[in-house]
Formats: C-alpha cells, structure tokens, sequence
C-alpha cells in the first residue's frame, strides 16, 4: 500500500481546471507532505529501483518530481526516453479575486488564460493600411538552415531589400546570429542591439536579444522593416504541455511528429495549439517596429522566411487593410539538385587529381556513378557546369556507348 499508493497518483485523467469527475492530479499530490515518513519512503524505494520494472521507475522519478510542484503532469511516451510533462497555463482562479487581463491578441487564443467571465474587444489604435506582409519563398526550417546555404540566400534577400531604402532588422535565433553576423547582414546598430554594449561601450558576449526574446524591446520601433529570418518554432513539448493543461489526457502522449502543408502535428489538438501560439507570438513581435507608433503614417514592411503560406495568409486576413505580397528568390528544387551535383563533382575531381590525367568517370565510387547516369541530360549538365566554373574541367562523351571522361578544360 505504500509503494502502490503514490504511483497511483500519476494515473490521473482529467484537465487542470479539474472539470472531470476526477479531482485534479495536484491536489492529490499536495496531500502527500514532505515529511519525514515521505522522504525516507523515497529512500527506500530508490534502493530497490533495478528490481522494479521500467514504468515503475518512470513513475517514481515522476512522482520525486511532482510532490514539491502545485502542477498537473501527464507521462509523455516517446521513441527514445519517457519524460513527465507538466502543464503550462497560467491559471488566473489561483488568486481568487477580480483581474483584469489586457492581451491584444487575446481573441485568437481565448482558452490560454482560462476561465474568463467577460471578454471585451478594443478597437485597436493601428492603420495596417501602413502595413506590407512580405512571404518570402525560402525554406527555413532548423535542418534545412544546419546546411549553410539559406543564410546566405536570405543574407542576399537583406542587401537587396536595404538597397529600396528600407531600414530593415534582421531577426533570428540565437544559434544563426553567428552565421549573419560573419556574413556581414547586422549593421552596427543592430549588433548593439543583440549584445548590448557596457557602460564603457565592450560589447556583451552574450545574445540576450533573439527571435524568441523580444519582449520590451521598444528600441525596435525606429525600423520600419522586420525580417523573420525563420518562424518562431519552439520545442515539440512546449505545445504539448500547453495542450495538456487545456484538454488534459485527451490529447495523444506519444511523440508527434510534424506532417505537410496546413497540419505540422499528428494530432489536431496540438496542432490548433501550434497554430494559434505561433500567430500569436508572430503577431506581438511584428508590432515592435513602427507599425506601434500610432502618430506614425510611413509604411511598415514585415517579410517572413517560411515556404509555408499558412502564417502570412493569416496575418493578412486578420490585420484587415494590410498588403500581402509573394517573392520566391530561392528555387527548393534547383537548390537539392545544385547540391547533389556538387557532390559528384567533388568526387570527379578527387579522381582526375589521384590520376593526373583524363579518366573515366566509371573509375569513381560504383553507387555515385550509378546516380549519376540515371540522371536527366540536363541534371548532368549541372555536374559539367560546377566543374567548369569550380575546377577547370568538363565531361567529355565518346563513342558510341556514351563513356564519360573527366578532362581538362
């Protein structure tokens, strides 16, 4: 009974506001005082953990970590490790009095703050008819980004779009800052801004501002032109813990994967969550640059890195007035094509270099040579055209059984 007892308490099923049947997981919890008995019961049971079976284990690791927490948790299986996930919200009945909450963009996520007894709509005090949404075509998920090249298509999209006169501020993640910064994108204002200089003007190492940091950052409002250099994506587990707190076990609590265009998660209940929070947050941080300055006419310009139209179709339609235009400076399938075809040129020149002479491009790695035949003419000329340009050496095909030679130009 007192090893069974505790670990029932993480068999919870029900939300956070309690609305079930069952009473809510923390009340339970905050029944079991951090007493003496309790912690010697911990004891005891961390001795015996190799002789308990795996969700055992999971849920007394769990259970060590809500008996000090006032919060709801559910057992998030996934492929690699189990985890405990707690839910997030803040929940405003807590303090039991009156609030007032101002959020403005309050309306597009109304379950978020909870139970809320009246709901007024403000007329907001902005003109989007100032307002220029920009889709820029790029691909910018994290993986895609890891390869290099799609800092500096969109570090060339920055160049351009300051070349019309447009004051725009570059903003990223914390882990691409040192990309755009090498790349020269940042102005020397902007860079003051990530890594906000002392007193005796050194500038910090650290990078306090970023995409997911914007908060109170009122200094951008002297720029009339915002880059999402990507979306703001967060962690999987944040969604879901912000799910969880709204729809309890009702929501799927194995790993989700991300799908196809207009879903990003398995399961709809998190990927309503998703949608919302990221309008959300794209929402508050466009409205750091001079679209918040209400005695301000000139235009505000926002563009946005994504190749999914989902985010700018919907900031259009709901920031009545504004303009929303496409720009595809980056062809995707060029781009994988260009990749792969470097790959084998890089190849083909190792070759002629170990051989110092025309060879056949038969000679090189048997599964590289095999791709490379089953191409179209016109993917093979892309191999011929890097060599030229990149080596100084070209394709030659001869005779009639179309043998390929790596040659010098």
């Amino acid at each position: 009974m007192l090893f069974g007892q505790p670990l029932q308490l993480l068999s919870y099923d029900g939300r956070i506001d309690g609305s079930t049947e069952n009473p809510p997981l923390t009340t339970k919890c905050n029944a079991v005082q951090l007493d003496v008995d309790t912690k010697q019961w911990m004891r005891i049971v961390g001795k015996y953990q190799s002789k308990m079976n795996n969700d055992h284990v999971l849920r007394f690791h769990a259970f060590k970590q809500m008996v000090t927490r006032d919060d709801a948790a559910i057992i998030w299986y996934q492929k690699t490790k189990d985890s405990l996930l707690f839910a997030e919200r803040m929940d405003y009945r807590k303090l039991s009095c009156p609030i007032l909450i101002l959020d403005g963009t309050g309306d597009l996520d109304p379950e978020y703050h909870g139970s809320i007894d009246r709901c007024f709509s403000v007329k907001s005090p902005h003109d989007y008819s100032r307002l220029h949404i920009h889709h820029d075509k790029i691909p910018t998920s994290s993986s895609t980004r890891l390869k290099g090249r799609i800092h500096q298509v969109i570090h060339d999209r920055i160049m351009s779009i300051r070349a019309e006169g447009i004051n725009v501020f570059p903003l990223m993640t914390r882990s691409d800052y040192e990309f755009y910064d090498e790349l020269g994108t940042l102005s020397s204002e902007q860079v003051d801004i990530y890594q906000k200089p002392d007193a005796t003007g050194i500038r910090s190492d650290e990078i306090n501002f970023h995409l997911f940091n914007t908060v109170g950052k009122n200094e951008l409002n002297q720029f009339n032109g915002l880059y999402f250099t990507s979306l703001l994506n967060r962690n999987v587990a944040h969604y879901m813990a912000i799910a969880h707190a709204i729809h309890g076990t009702s929501i799927r609590t194995y790993e989700q994967t991300r799908a196809t265009e207009g879903q990003w998660f398995d399961d709809p209940l998190v990927d309503d969550i998703y949608k919302r929070i990221l309008l959300v947050e794209t929402m508050q941080t466009l409205h750091r640059i001079n679209i918040r300055n209400a005695l301000d006419h000139s235009s505000s310009h926002v563009y946005l890195a994504t190749k999914h139209a989902y985010v700018p179709q919907q900031l259009h339609q709901l920031l009545q007035g504004s303009e929303l235009t496409e720009f595809e400076p980056f062809d995707e399938e060029l781009y994988h094509r260009r990749e792969q075809a470097m790959v084998i040129a890089v190849e083909a020149k190792r070759l002629f270099d170990k051989h110092g002479q025309a060879v056949p491009m038969s000679m090189m790695e048997k599964t590289s040579y095999a791709r490379f035949r089953k191409w179209s003419d016109e993917r093979q000329s892309l191999t011929d055209d890097i060599l030229r340009t990149e080596f100084g050496l070209y394709i030659d095909r001869v005779g009639k059984k179309d043998v390929r030679w790596i040659r010098r130009l």
